[in-house]
């Protein structure tokens, strides 16, 4: 896993939502899928050591990010 935070964490779009993260702590991001989303919030909380709270459409996708994660 640590593989994957640090090639996610490298990436110029995840630095620009890493710095939001600095300002209040909470971002919200739409449009990715969600197995690319699970690897955003997994990268997020290991480098912060926190949790997140996340938000699905459907049972389904919340199936499928839950497991991702």
């Amino acid at each position: 896993m640590n593989f994957i935070f640090n090639s996610i964490s490298e990436l110029k779009a995840y630095k620009k939502l890493d710095s939001y993260t600095g300002i209040n702590g909470a971002v919200a991001v739409t449009g990715l899928n969600t197995e690319f989303k699970a690897n955003i919030i997994g990268t997020l909380c290991h480098f912060h050591n926190v949790r997140a709270f996340c938000v699905a459409s459907d049972e389904k996708e919340a199936q499928v990010l839950c497991n991702d994660l």
